[in-house]
């Protein structure tokens, strides 16, 4: 049992498919249906490990896109006059813009917990 712990630890922080899926819409995606509320369709990118979402307004036009972002993309949200973009990590990540506070993931706080839960266990035997 103690031999698999570090497997599982492993496994928590790779992605067995090296893949991620992101909501698309918008742009050349092909799904024209793109707002603040209408985020696409899920599609899944073997060539990325981050998601996107874009919001700009140009003479009072509001015009959205959502698709895969590249891993040299920094996380986190960056606003310009008119653009505002959000770029993170985890499947489904770019659905809203509510999420921008939340780039640090869930995903990682969820493994820590594990880890010192596991160890905890360990050392109380």
């Amino acid at each position: 049992m103690k031999a698999a712990i570090p497997y599982l630890v492993f496994s928590l922080f790779v992605n067995g498919s090296l893949a991620i899926r992101c909501y698309e819409c918008g742009g050349a995606s092909g799904v024209k249906e793109c707002d603040a509320n209408n985020v696409g369709k899920s599609v899944e990118y073997h060539d990325t490990a981050r998601c996107t979402v874009e919001h700009t307004v140009v003479n009072g036009e509001d015009s959205w896109m959502r698709t895969g972002a590249l891993p040299s993309d920094p996380a986190g949200c960056s606003q310009t006059n008119d653009k505002t973009v959000y770029v993170c990590d985890g499947d489904l990540c770019n659905g809203k813009f509510s999420d921008c506070g939340n780039s640090a993931g869930l995903k990682q706080f969820s493994a820590i917990l594990l880890i010192v839960g596991i160890f905890s266990i360990s050392f109380a035997n």
